[in-house]
């Protein structure tokens, strides 16, 4: 029963997160009006708002307008998977943890990045600035400061967007610096073999890919 209640909460909380960043990237006004079909505008009635399984029932289109609303695999990803790691998390550590919110917040941000490839990072700086302040810098070490030159590097040579540099440093101090290094390379590695897979040379959406790596190191370690 327990499970049941956090998965619902955990693809609510993603449902409406998606619906924000949507409208963010369609600019859309964010709270005119109740969830609705951007090809038609025909609203959403209560049986097409259930995360997940209505979207599946109607096959990801609009059962007005028969026109598609989302891809598969963005579909599985934001709205499955996303949703299932998330409720691992609740299960195992503190659903009202600082870590569990700023897993939300790269949810959004990922869900922004895999539209327009870009999104909203600036949000990050003010929880930068906070774990800044409450970071233990007795722990810091040279090991430490060369992770963070090493994501530089990879950000001045535009292998990676600046976008990502504010979301890669809040997770520099969310992380101890070797789950900082796992996310950082898991996340890069998994870009890259999706990059193989699909056989496209244009740039990847990254924040997608260290969502995923975030959420996955968080669980091996609670």
């Amino acid at each position: 029963m327990t499970i049941l209640l956090f998965l619902f909460i955990a693809s609510t909380i993603c449902s409406f997160l998606l619906a924000l960043a949507d409208r963010l990237t369609e600019k859309r006004a964010l709270w005119a009006k109740r969830s609705y079909c951007f090809a038609c505008g025909h609203q959403l009635s209560p049986f097409e708002l259930i995360p997940f399984f209505s979207a599946l029932a109607s096959r990801l289109r609009c059962r007005h307008c028969q026109q598609p609303f989302e891809n598969p695999l963005p579909f599985f990803f934001f709205e499955f998977l996303c949703p299932l790691l998330f409720t691992l998390l609740f299960l195992r550590s503190d659903p009202f943890s600082l870590n569990t919110f700023l897993g939300f917040l790269l949810f959004f941000l990922a869900r922004e990045d895999a539209r327009q490839y870009g999104a909203h990072t600036n949000l990050c700086w003010p929880f930068v600035c906070y774990q800044v302040l409450t970071y233990n810098w007795s722990a810091f070490s040279i090991a430490n400061g060369l992770l963070l030159i090493l994501v530089s590097f990879f950000i001045l040579r535009k292998q990676m967007g600046g976008g990502d540099l504010a979301v890669l440093i809040l997770a520099f101090f969310s992380f101890s610096a070797k789950d900082f290094l796992l996310v950082f390379f898991l996340a890069a590695s998994l870009a890259f073999c999706f990059g193989l897979a699909i056989s496209k040379r244009a740039p990847l959406p990254f924040l997608p890919f260290l969502l995923l790596a975030w959420l996955l190191i968080q669980l091996l370690h609670t």
